[in-house]
């Protein structure tokens, strides 16, 4: 069984299925204008996270993660390759555009296909 990586609320949640986790780290930056006509940038951040992951998920899992979503801001923690030793970021993230649909049963449960986006704010 592969460890769990990703944590909602310090709490691990089910990795994504194989193959369909992609993030992106944005830059965060200030632009004005100087009073002779130049235009200066100034980044605050190089590392704002855009995640998102497809799950094939049971029912439970499936309300656990609406649960996630509708609470507005969760804490998320990603721990895999990228992170150097110990040392684990904590974001504030959202959970946006949650979409599911159901892909069959399989010994008496129904199991669905799971896709969301993690935005940091």
């Amino acid at each position: 069984m592969t460890p769990k990586w990703l944590y909602f609320n310090g709490a691990p949640v089910q990795n994504p299925d194989d193959e369909a986790w992609s993030e992106d780290y944005g830059i965060i930056e200030d632009e004005h204008e100087t009073e002779a006509g130049t235009t200066i940038y100034n980044v605050t951040r190089y590392d704002k996270l855009k995640a998102s992951g497809t799950w094939t998920v049971s029912e439970s899992r499936k309300r656990e993660f609406e649960q996630y979503a509708r609470s507005g801001e969760i804490s998320v923690q990603i721990r895999h390759h990228k992170d150097i030793g110990d040392q684990q970021i904590t974001r504030r993230c959202v959970l946006r555009n949650l979409k599911t649909s159901m892909i069959g049963y399989r010994m008496g449960k129904a199991y669905f296909k799971l896709t969301m986006d993690i935005l940091e704010i």
